[in-house]
Parts: structure tokens; C-alpha cells; sequence
């Protein structure tokens, strides 16, 4: 995936698009959403015409006027205290770039963990798979459900994907990072490439840079892999070690390339552990 549009992200206003800072526009006159605790629940989440234009490419207007979003809350969730959320994101290859039928399978360890957890997918299949794309469709799906959860943005966060969806939860949070609101942590499941020390060099100051190197990271690879082989995946960790990063977990299990919720089950405690003060 090119990281070609980052600098469009740059110069777009960090308030409006940092979406953690209570700043996320939001859309008024939206009936209230029903979400039970310990369900699966989607929705709608329009663009605001700024958004949609930041989504678009430099030649060509957005064909999504939103995002297709789905959220999940544990049993015991209460909206008036912070919770940790999870921010999924699919491969973009054809059959299994819906980042709202892998929140599905994160799901089920996430809610275990304590966790919310929230996906979002465009409305049109004509938009080319762009980071700026997807930052903005999570955006959207934020700024919907600040509207039910008005302290929602402030909320820490981290990202999480599988196998291309990897490599796209590292993009995304390094341009949350570069824009003032690094997540907690950033979870790999089936990642064969070292997209966390490639977007090192999209950073502009040493402090930014540092607090990116900070971030926890947790890789996750089945023994039998044919697709991030245990070798690969074992160079992606020495790779993101001899970049810096200082807290980085990779541990296997025994599968192929699927998810292991148990490993996602163990890095959301970790990324919270880690996050939790002092």
C-alpha cells in the first residue's frame, strides 16, 4: 500500500483530524443508536463535506458519502468512565478487505479483555484502498458514536488488523501519532512486512519519532504460516528491534494465517497494563 498521501494528512488541520482530542466533527440530528452490551451492532456514519473531500484523491471526488461502521461493548460497559477501544482494519484485497467482518472474529477476546472495539468500511466499492480513506472512515465512525458517548474521543486506543490489515493498523497509527495522539499499542496478526519501522521516516521531529518507538507492539504468527512464514515474521521482529522499538512482544501459536484470539486476548491486557499510570 503507498504511503504517497501522507502528506496530504499533514496538511490537513490536526484538530480536525487528530480524533482524539474532542475535536471530531460531528453530525447532527442522527437518531440515537441502540447498542447493547456485549453485542455486535452497525451503523451508519456520514462524512462531513470536509472529510469526504479529504478522502477523495487530488483528481477524483470520494464515490462513499460515509462509512458502512460496526462497534462492540462489553457486558459490564458504562459510558460514563473511559474504556480502552480497538481499532480494526482489513487487508485491501479483494474478498477480505471488510474490516467490519474481521472486527467479528477480534470480537469475542476484546470484549473478554474489557475492550470496545469499532471497524469501518466505505459505502461505495468504486473509492482505490487509501490510508487517508480509511483514516477518515474511522473518523466518521467516531464522530457518529460521539454522539452517544460524548467523552469518546479522549478514550485511549490502539489499532489492530491481520495480514494486510497489519500493515494498514501500522500506517494508521503512525499518522495518529505524527498528529498528536499516539494509541496505546498496535496489534499484528499474520504480518510478513516491517510497516512499523518503514513509516519511521514519514516522521517530522525526534520527539515524535521517539514516541512512535514507544509504542507497544504485538506480533502474532501461526508456527505453520505458508503466507507470513515463521522466518518472516521472525525478521519483521529483528527489524522493528534494530529500529528501536523498545516494547515488542512476537509470540506463535499453533496455526496457519489466522488470528489467534488468544493472542489478541493477551496483547489488549498488555497494551492496557503498559498504558495504565504509574
Amino acid at each position: 500500500m503507498s504511503l504517497s498521501l501522507w502528506p496530504r494528512l499533514r496538511r490537513a488541520s490536526v484538530a480536525f483530524f487528530a480524533f482524539g482530542l474532542g475535536l471530531v466533527p460531528l453530525v447532527a440530528g442522527e437518531a440515537p443508536l441502540i447498542i447493547t452490551p456485549g453485542s455486535y451492532v452497525e451503523f451508519d456514519a456520514p462524512f462531513t463535506p470536509q472529510l469526504r473531500e479529504f478522502a477523495s484523491s487530488k483528481k477524483k471526488l470520494c464515490a462513499s458519502t460515509g462509512a458502512l461502521a460496526a462497534v462492540a461493548v462489553p457486558e459490564n460497559f458504562d459510558p460514563h468512565r473511559p474504556w480502552p477501544v480497538l481499532l480494526v482494519s482489513a487487508t485491501s484485497d479483494p474478498g477480505y478487505n471488510s474490516s467490519r467482518r474481521l472486527l467479528r472474529r477480534f470480537m469475542t477476546p476484546a470484549l473478554k479483555a474489557g475492550w470496545i472495539v469499532i471497524a469501518a468500511d466505505p459505502t461505495s466499492d468504486r473509492d482505490e484502498e487509501t490510508h487517508t480513506l480509511r483514516y477518515a472512515l474511522l473518523i466518521a465512525a467516531i464522530g457518529r458514536l460521539q454522539l452517544e458517548w460524548a467523552h469518546l474521543p479522549e478514550w485511549p486506543r490502539a489499532f489492530g488488523g491481520f495480514s494486510g490489515g497489519a500493515k494498514r493498523s501500522a500506517t494508521l497509527a503512525a499518522m495518529a501519532t505524527d498528529l498528536g495522539r499516539p494509541p496505546i499499542g498496535v496489534f499484528q496478526g499474520g504480518c510478513n512486512e516491517a510497516t512499523m519501522s518503514e513509516v519511521l521516516r514519514f516522521f517530522r521531529t525526534d520527539r515524535t519519532r521517539a514516541q512512535f518507538l514507544s509504542i507497544p507492539v504485538f506480533l502474532s504468527g501461526g508456527r505453520d504460516d505458508p503466507i507470513a512464514t515463521r522466518e518472516q515474521v521472525e525478521d519483521v521482529a529483528w527489524r522493528l528491534r534494530s529500529s528501536g522499538f523498545t516494547r515488542l512482544r512476537h509470540e506463535r501459536f499453533a496455526g496457519r494465517h489466522e488470528l489467534s484470539p488468544e493472542h489478541v486476548e493477551q496483547a489488549l491486557r498488555w497494551f492496557a497494563e503498559v498504558a495504565a499510570p504509574r
